[in-house]
């Protein structure tokens, strides 16, 4: 399986498009003849007009919509606005429009709120994986991570993979991998017997070289781009787009 992601279409961006709906609260329209409800993954018509069917949600919460502009930015609007115009070509970012037509939200059920497992890209070599990108457990000895593929819809999805290695946070520990093959994969650690421990997992893309190091620093940009960010963008989409990001190098060839 090669892992590849062509960027190029930013470069030549021709569609009358400005953006696509990162994180949606509240019913939100966009305004035209005739008017249609947003979802998460929706393009946005450049200068449309959104509103949102009133200002605050279900049991009080506020309406908000998070559009991530092929500029690079995400912008959070509480209320009636036009988008702006069509940006030059020059001023695109080509990962926010190699993502949009692909996002469809749902990437998260829980935040993680631990630190022994992150998301990332980890490079496969020789039926071993290098851990340290996501793996940030403290304490040294033996860990258990699940490795269940993203890919879960399929007629016959692969059944979760279970590596135990023993883990020295101050030495590069690179795990034995039978059965785990490249893709993108939902990760959770596991108790000493064997039990998932909350509902809060990583989602970690396997890679092989050459492949792996474009992957590898095209999420650095994801990362480092949505760091950027305004606050008020919430840690969820924040983490939506950056696992968005990974479902795209996973699939690079799907339309």
């Amino acid at each position: 399986m090669v892992l590849a992601l062509s960027l190029s279409s930013g470069c030549s961006h021709t569609e009358d498009s400005v953006g696509f709906v990162l994180e949606k609260h509240g019913e939100w329209y966009l305004e035209k003849a005739p008017s249609r409800t947003l979802s998460e993954g929706d393009r946005i018509p450049a200068g449309a007009k959104i509103r949102p069917k009133k200002e605050e949600g279900q049991e009080g919460e506020k309406s908000s919509l998070t559009i991530c502009l092929y500029t690079g930015q995400a912008k959070v609007y509480t209320g009636a606005a036009t988008l702006p115009a069509r940006p030059d070509p020059s001023s695109v970012n080509r990962l926010c429009h190699a993502i949009a037509g692909r996002y469809s939200g749902g990437y998260i059920h829980a935040l993680s709120r631990g630190k022994e497992i992150s998301d990332g890209v980890v490079r496969q070599e020789k039926g071993r994986i290098d851990l340290a990108a996501v793996f940030h457990a403290d304490i040294p000895g033996e860990h258990q991570v699940q490795f269940r593929h993203t890919a879960q819809s399929s007629a016959n999805p692969p059944d979760p993979v279970t590596i135990r290695f023993v883990w020295d946070p101050k030495r590069s520990t690179t795990v034995n991998t039978v059965g785990l093959r490249p893709g993108l994969y939902e990760c959770t650690v596991l108790s000493p017997g064997g039990q998932r421990e909350g509902d809060a997992t990583a989602w970690v893309l396997v890679s092989e070289s050459p492949a792996y190091e474009r992957a590898a620093d095209t999420y650095r940009e994801a990362v480092a781009l949505s760091e950027a960010w305004d606050d008020d963008v919430s840690p969820h989409a924040v983490v939506s787009f950056r696992r968005a990001c990974l479902k795209t190098l996973a699939e690079p060839t799907r339309p």
